[in-house]
């Protein structure tokens, strides 16, 4: 993997944080204590409302103009802050790497949300997940280009089902989502208490293929040959079968309430989140400086 590339990647994802941010101030979280509002009580600066006072309640939390004015303790309650944690995680399978351009593209969505933990001060996780493998990479190295040194030359799945995820953190997977879809790859989501979602980056080569005549085709997930002639009806037919298969995902991911965006490489990454992110409410434009 050159360096450049990464370089490129991360400088398109700063350019895009420049404009857009994930939706993470409307989510109410439930982790430890920390900088985001949280869904219980707590002892921020942020009033949230009046109850009747309880046996072990802290005594310097009680309205004591409430008291005056009815004989009853009030306690005065406060919006619980909390520390969010964020995992990510990159498909490095082989159709991750149809071409330099969707290799920038993933790589550029990468850091584009390891920008927006870094910028709000997130706890985060980045695994790469490939065929055989998830492995942790060293936080120190990502921001210096260092961290990759080349995609997975292995054939299939990525092991999805390793990801040590953390309880109700921020959940990212980049990936194509080109193999099989299952409920097992939701099931990790379903139960999440935090934002969850899936960011599909995707070339023009594999949504819109100039396939013509005899050719030679490889299964980008199973290494496998096999020569066939280019009608327009199976051209016609792969696009269908394209198709149905991101409807499938489309409706999985509402069923189990899990954010997932299709973004195309052909386009800067700035543009392709204005185009197909901004719009699903996936990304929100960034406070002016």
């Amino acid at each position: 993997m050159k360096q450049s590339l990464l370089e490129r990647a991360h400088q398109q994802a700063q350019e895009a944080a420049n404009v857009f941010q994930l939706p993470l101030k409307d989510k109410l979280w439930q982790a430890r204590n920390g900088h985001q509002m949280g869904r219980g009580s707590g002892s921020s600066v942020d009033f949230l409302d009046h109850r009747l006072y309880v046996p072990g309640d802290d005594p310097r939390h009680i309205n004591w103009q409430a008291y005056a004015r009815t004989g009853q303790v009030i306690m005065k309650t406060y919006q619980e802050e909390v520390s969010l944690h964020m995992d990510i995680v990159l498909d490095l399978s082989q159709s991750m790497a149809l071409d330099e351009q969707k290799q920038l593209g993933s790589l550029a969505l990468s850091y584009f949300v390891l920008e927006q933990a870094w910028q709000h001060n997130i706890s985060v996780n980045f695994f790469t997940a490939t065929p055989l493998t998830v492995d942790l990479v060293n936080p120190a190295l990502l921001q210096s280009h260092q961290w990759l040194a080349e995609w997975s030359p292995l054939f299939g799945q990525p092991k999805m089902e390793l990801v040590p995820w953390r309880k109700n953190s921020v959940r990212v997977v980049v990936s194509d989502v080109l193999f099989p879809g299952t409920d097992d790859f939701f099931m990790p989501f379903a139960n999440n208490d935090g934002l969850s979602l899936v960011v599909a980056p995707y070339s023009e080569q594999e949504s819109n293929p100039n396939w013509r005549g005899s050719m030679t085709f490889i299964d980008c997930e199973t290494d496998e040959k096999h020569k066939q002639r280019m009608t327009s009806k199976r051209y016609q037919r792969y696009l269908t079968n394209y198709q149905t298969h991101f409807a499938w995902w489309q409706e999985k991911s509402l069923y189990y309430q899990v954010g997932l965006v299709r973004i195309p490489t052909s386009k800067s990454l700035a543009d392709a989140l204005q185009a197909h992110a901004l719009p699903q409410g996936l990304v929100e434009w960034a406070p002016s400086l």
